[in-house]
């Protein structure tokens, strides 16, 4: 099974920029989000040039996760009918600091403001040297999960 082993942090200071090496715009939104009874999320991602479907398991620093190219106009179609109300744009960045690659997102819309970072690892033990710009990590709050941002715009501007 596929799993997902990843970090997440608030990210403190613009130092990153300086070692971005790619950027691309995402939108993204939630048919359906893993909430007892559920045991999983549906999520739809558009890119400029083509569409996601992924659907996770319940976790915080490991979960299953299943993600599929499907046809751009399909998932344009699904997002406007289907995830209006649990929906987030931001930009990726892809920076490389000690021999790791960080994802970098940077929010739009009433998200502005907002720039988290996540780390996808190997093992859960994986030992990584943490960059300067971090500031608190959030892996384990559920706040701070995509599919929770999608339909709670404003609630890191107190938390953060």
């Amino acid at each position: 099974m596929p799993l997902e082993i990843e970090r997440k942090f608030i990210v403190e200071s613009e130092e990153w920029r300086k070692l971005s090496n790619s950027t691309k715009h995402l939108r993204q939104g939630y048919v359906c989000v893993a909430t007892p009874p559920m045991e999983a999320e549906v999520r739809i991602r558009c890119t400029s040039d083509c569409g996601f479907i992924t659907l996770k398991g319940a976790g915080d620093l490991t979960r299953s996760e299943f993600e599929y190219e499907i046809p751009l106009a399909d998932a344009e179609l699904m997002l406007a009918e289907f995830c209006s109300k649990k929906y987030l744009e931001k930009t990726r960045h892809i920076v490389k600091f000690a021999n790791v690659v960080w994802e970098i997102d940077e929010y739009s819309g009433p998200h502005r403001g907002l720039v988290l970072a996540e780390v996808e690892l190997r093992e859960t033990s994986e030992d990584i040297q943490l960059p300067p710009w971090l500031g608190k990590e959030v892996t384990d709050d559920p706040r701070f999960k995509n599919k929770y941002l999608a339909g709670n715009p404003h609630f890191w501007r107190n938390q953060a």
